[in-house]
């Protein structure tokens, strides 16, 4: 527990990003095709619904978004173990709930409609220099800061000096 203790407290920028494109380069090489997320979790939906589920039908995609939920589980069980986890050291109120889900479902939806996911605009569009990867990317850098503001302005959320030095740490935002 103290290795992971060590592990988690340090920067991960470059090692985050090697896993990532080692992962992305094994994906792409195996299947032959980019790392995609939204068709999988509608994979996932359909043999769902249906009366008996049947994996054998099921894509590798859908798979794969079972190791996600599965990952972020696991992730956010040991930031919960090492003390880190926390949501701006407040209570989840149902306004923020709401906005989260709804956020997710029209991202979602977008994804679909779109015929692409961000993962899969991140990892296969911006590398390959489609139009649709750097047009997203255009409005990508714009929208991340006014999301950030948006969610401080609907949760209250102020960056006291406290908390500059636990982000400048690499430690949770409380």
């Amino acid at each position: 527990m103290k290795k992971l203790e060590e592990f988690c407290k340090e920067r991960w920028l470059w090692k985050e990003g090697l896993i990532i494109a080692i992962c992305a380069a094994l994906f792409y090489v195996y299947f032959q095709r980019p790392i995609g997320i939204s068709s999988g979790y509608a994979t996932l939906s359909y043999l769902l619904s249906e009366s008996s589920v049947d994996f054998n039908r099921a894509k590798i995609f859908a798979i794969v978004n079972i190791g996600i939920i599965f990952g972020a589980m696991i992730a956010a069980w040991s930031e919960r173990c090492l003390g880190k986890w926390k949501l701006f050291g407040k209570k989840i109120r149902w306004k923020q709930l709401s906005l989260a889900l709804a956020g997710g479902l029209l991202m979602g939806y977008g994804a679909k409609i779109a015929n692409t996911c961000l993962v899969g605009t991140m990892l296969s569009g911006i590398p390959n220099g489609s139009f649709q990867g750097w047009f997203f990317l255009l409005f990508l850098v714009p929208g991340v800061p006014v999301g950030v503001y948006l969610i401080k302005l609907v949760n209250g959320f102020t960056l006291n000096s406290a908390n500059r030095k636990n982000a400048g740490q690499g430690g949770s935002q409380t």
